[in-house]
């Protein structure tokens, strides 16, 4: 599957020094949609739909996440849930901007 430029874009902003940006795991999803235009977020709510509607395992998830450039990595057990919360943060930023 390929990843979109938007996808890749948004988790480049998870990096090192994101804990200095969000205060708590809660608040990153929507941090990373934030980062988006609506196009973006339309794009990359798109994929997300996709992938999780493909029914990946967690290793999977966090493989395609390791591929993307971003400075941090998705440990194994967590992925689906925060892949899970990304769909949610971008479908909310979406009907925000609408």
């Amino acid at each position: 599957m390929k990843i979109p430029d938007a996808f890749r874009r948004m988790a480049r902003h998870m990096h090192a020094d994101v804990d200095l940006v969000v205060r708590s795991e809660d608040e990153l999803p929507d941090y990373l949609a934030g980062a988006l235009t609506p196009h973006e977020q339309a794009m990359a709510s798109r994929f997300v739909e996709e992938l999780l509607a493909a029914d990946p395992s967690d290793a999977e998830l966090a493989e395609i996440w390791s591929k993307t450039g971003s400075d941090c990595y998705i440990h194994n057990g967590y992925a689906r849930r925060f892949y899970t919360d990304l769909l949610e943060a971008l479908r909310s930023q979406q009907r925000s901007g609408d």
